[in-house]
């Protein structure tokens, strides 16, 4: 699927809502999506109206490049304003029994302020990927008691001025794990986070400020997180992480190690 989608009809590339129900695609390319390239929306207040148990593997999704208006006919200079995947009110049950699974997938660019995967009150898992989100803010955003499992994956910011954050995080479970990431920026950031786990990472970027977060919004701060086995290239444990001071039910940070 290249350079299809409709922004001003809100047609994205792949669409599912209603009972999608123990899917698997495999194979799939998104190129160049005029609008969101992959969307799924649940119902807010009831499960048998949400996408669940849905696999996509063995596929890419890749947003427009920069000056791509000139050379490929997109509609505007770059990527297409909006997140390059949006996954909404798929787990309104908490019962565990929804997942949203992307594996041995490539997803790359997205828009300035915007992310490659945004999740809201759903369940999602990537694993064994390649990801990055170009010149957009973050490569994952969670918000609204979405629950994230990022296990395994080569994860990169290709420019200074380009993607802050890998993960941010507002009132979400997250799970970060065993994740390569290389280049520039890419902090991880809770905001607050709660049930988290941000464990044996190789963080071989160059990021100004820490490299995690483990914040509040102002009210609230993160509760019941672990931060441990990391390893964290240029720069000391208190530059690193960073507890706020709302921050302080069940905050573990232990056994990371801090390497030139």
């Amino acid at each position: 699927m290249i350079a299809n989608g409709n922004a001003e009809a809100k047609e994205p590339s792949v669409f599912f809502d209603g009972q999608c129900d123990n899917i698997h695609m495999s194979g799939i390319t998104i190129i160049y999506p005029n609008y969101v390239g992959l969307q799924m929306v649940g119902h807010p207040t009831d499960s048998r109206h949400s996408p669940r148990l849905v696999w996509i593997s063995d596929s890419m999704i890749h947003g427009w490049l920069a000056g791509d208006k000139a050379n490929n006919g997109s509609p505007c200079d770059g990527p297409a304003p909006y997140d390059l995947i949006q996954i909404t009110d798929c787990d309104t049950q908490k019962d565990g029994r929804s997942d949203i699974t992307i594996t041995n997938s490539r997803i790359t660019v997205a828009a300035p302020g915007k992310a490659a995967v945004n999740v809201s009150n759903s369940p999602v898992t990537i694993s064994s990927s390649v990801i990055s989100a170009g010149r957009g803010e973050c490569v994952v955003r969670a918000s609204n008691d979405a629950r994230v499992s990022i296990v395994g994956n080569s994860i990169y910011g290709p420019s200074p001025q380009g993607c802050k954050y890998v993960v941010y995080a507002e009132n979400s479970e997250v799970l970060f794990k065993d994740n390569r990431l290389a280049m520039n920026n890419l902090q991880v950031v809770l905001a607050p986070g709660v049930n988290s786990i941000i464990a044996d990472n190789r963080f071989a970027t160059t990021i100004d400020g820490p490299v995690i977060s483990i914040g509040d919004n102002g009210k609230t701060g993160s509760a019941n997180v672990q931060v441990k086995g990391n390893i964290i290239s240029g720069k000391t444990a208190g530059e690193a992480i960073a507890v706020s001071a709302l921050s302080t039910e069940a905050i573990d940070v232990h056994g990371n190690q801090f390497v030139d």
